[in-house]
């Protein structure tokens, strides 16, 4: 189980620390019914994350790697929409879709200003939210 899991069957968080011989030891600190994490969520936690930070040539892919190392990762959709303007970049709206708003939000806390593209120093740091209609595609919706 990862470091600081949460199993709702037990309602127990299992803590993984080091013990002082560097071996993983797991501690299981009970919850009362008011410490459970989805009770610590915003009201508007959704299973599904709006990423805005992303360069227009960026790839589904390359998105992914950065997500599926989380728990309860499902995909990846990225929606490009031209500018209007000339001159001005392609905005990319990009989804990333998870099992349960807890898993989302673990991977927002832990991702929240990641910088995309190191190699680059005008890259953005990504900015991540919870999505305010999940599971609307591009044909429509807010995001």
């Amino acid at each position: 189980m990862a470091v600081g899991a949460y199993r709702k069957d037990t309602n127990t968080v299992q803590l993984e620390v080091m013990s002082p011989d560097l071996t993983p030891v797991f501690a299981e600190i009970p919850l009362n019914e008011y410490e459970a994490p989805e009770d610590m969520l915003p009201p508007n936690a959704s299973s599904t994350l709006y990423v805005e930070g992303l360069p227009e040539d960026c790839t589904t892919r390359e998105v992914a790697h950065i997500f599926r190392h989380f728990g309860g990762y499902k995909e990846v959709r990225l929606v490009p929409e031209p500018s209007i303007y000339p001159g001005v970049n392609t905005l990319i709206h990009c989804f990333v879709d998870f099992v349960s708003p807890l898993d989302a939000a673990a991977a927002m806390d832990a991702l929240q200003g990641y910088k995309f593209d190191l190699d680059e120093h005008d890259s953005g740091n990504l900015m991540l939210q919870f999505a305010r209609n999940p599971g609307v595609t591009s044909a429509g919706g807010d995001c």
